[in-house]
């Protein structure tokens, strides 16, 4: 899988794109590191499968630079900045 900003342009979810480089994570996004993950799993009641296809989808996007910074800008849109409507994203 291969991200390019080029596939949201005109969808609205470019919006804020630079500050989210500006304001990305230098060692990436904590919520997509694997002990993170397993952390917060604890917390809830998901099954060891379920668990283990958030691992799997955190590892598919940390080995994509640009999916990594689409993750860390719909996170800062959704919880950071709180002024996203995702309905209306691709």
């Amino acid at each position: 899988m291969s991200f390019s900003l080029a596939s949201i342009t005109d969808t609205g979810l470019e919006e804020g794109w630079s500050d989210a480089l500006i304001s990305y994570p230098p060692d990436g996004p904590e919520f997509l590191k694997p002990d993170h993950i397993r952390g917060y799993a604890a917390w809830t009641e998901l099954t060891p499968e379920a668990i283990s296809d958030c691992l799997k989808a955190a590892s598919s996007i940390n080995s994509d630079p640009e999916l990594k910074q689409l993750a860390w800008h719909t996170h800062r849109r959704l919880y950071l900045l709180e002024r996203a409507n995702p309905n209306t994203w691709p």
